[in-house]
């Protein structure tokens, strides 16, 4: 008796989970600089289709988007005057959003994050030099008011916390470095770890970052000559060690480089990056252990690809080009990483940045 019960509690909580699960919702924000707005769509997961579900005003030149840790909450970037984050509440039930305030920010930002607290909005500047952290009230929304403001070195560009919310990586584009700060989650002061940054090659251009799922690891993209490199990360010191620095196709047929995006699947498996010039997302096969990346082809893409995001459960990579006002879905073959295109969707004018998201 007692054992037909437990079976029929695993079978109950199985059959709960799974509708739950059936449940979840994968939305796709995609920013439109040149409308000014931010397109909101679902995911079909079976079949990778996008259904339109609302188009909101969020002000000229809207770009960088990034999501709060627990999802309710979308901040956007303005590049223009006055420049500004904007906060967005998502509906938990349908994802769609609505807006709730705007935060004036010094200058012009080109990368927005949060701390995994979700306390504080990490913004960097790429005409400034410099990244801003700015407080989040108990209602998600960045504040104007006491924002801390820290110079960089030239053309900051991207700034991500590690999973531990102790340590801070910028991009120093016009510098050739990374710097490396201690973050205090209590205060949201930041301050330079020891040593205060990482060299990458001379005119190399570090643009954007990622950590590995196990935060082992750190995978810089540089936008200058096209190369990834492979920093294993020490989790007690904070500091970066260099391991590999690998172009971004078969042969050096670069001119003029100009890569824009790189991101991880979910697994760890594969790492792909985005390149304007060729209109390009290239795929790389990761060693889990060792970090280690090996290029193993290059798709074509829409035109001057500068933002794509792989969803959650690491099915489908959605590119979108700037000079082409699409999107394009692809489906990622589970052994191989390869891309498969699924269908292409007319977004809007100039869209500049996508983030997907799992309710």
């Amino acid at each position: 008796m007692t054992l037909h019960i437990h079976k029929t509690l695993v079978v109950l909580i199985i059959s709960l989970l799974a509708s739950t699960h059936a449940l979840a919702r994968t939305m796709i924000y995609v920013s439109n600089a040149d409308d000014g707005e931010i397109v909101v769509y679902e995911l079909n997961l079976k079949n990778g289709g996008l259904s339109a579900q609302q188009t909101v005003a969020a002000g000229e030149s809207v770009m960088p988007l990034t999501v709060s840790p627990n999802k309710q909450k979308l901040y956007a970037s303005i590049r223009s005057k006055p420049y500004s984050a904007v906060t967005f509440s998502i509906n938990q039930n349908n994802g769609k959003l609505t807006r709730l305030s705007q935060a004036t920010i010094q200058n012009d930002i080109c990368f927005i994050s949060t701390d995994k607290s979700g306390n504080y909005l990490l913004s960097s500047s790429y005409g400034g030099s410099k990244i801003t952290v700015n407080n989040i009230n108990s209602a998600g929304e960045a504040l104007t008011d006491n924002a801390k403001i820290y110079a960089t070195g030239l053309n900051a560009h991207a700034v991500l916390m590690d999973s531990s919310n102790r340590f801070l990586f910028v991009t120093n584009l016009g510098s050739d470095q990374i710097l490396q700060m201690k973050f205090n989650a209590e205060t949201g002061e930041v301050t330079p770890n020891q040593p205060a940054a990482v060299k990458t090659q001379a005119g190399a251009g570090p643009r954007h970052l990622r950590f590995s799922p196990d935060n082992k690891f750190v995978y810089v993209l540089n936008e200058y000559d096209a190369t990834v490199n492979v920093y294993a990360f020490d989790q007690n010191t904070g500091t970066l060690q260099e391991k590999q620095s690998i172009l971004m196709a078969a042969n050096d047929y670069y001119e003029k480089p100009s890569a824009a995006e790189i991101q991880i699947t979910p697994n760890g498996e594969h790492l792909y990056t985005s390149e304007r010039r060729t209109n390009t997302l290239n795929l790389f096969k990761r060693d889990i252990k060792t970090g280690k990346l090996t290029f193993i082809k290059s798709f074509p893409t829409e035109t001057k690809p500068r933002s794509f995001a792989i969803s959650p459960d690491g099915r489908y990579l959605l590119s979108a080009g700037q000079h082409s006002s699409h999107l394009s879905v692809y489906e990622i073959e589970k052994k191989t990483g390869h891309l498969q295109f699924v269908k292409r969707y007319a977004v809007g004018n100039n869209p500049s940045w996508v983030e997907i998201v799992e309710l």
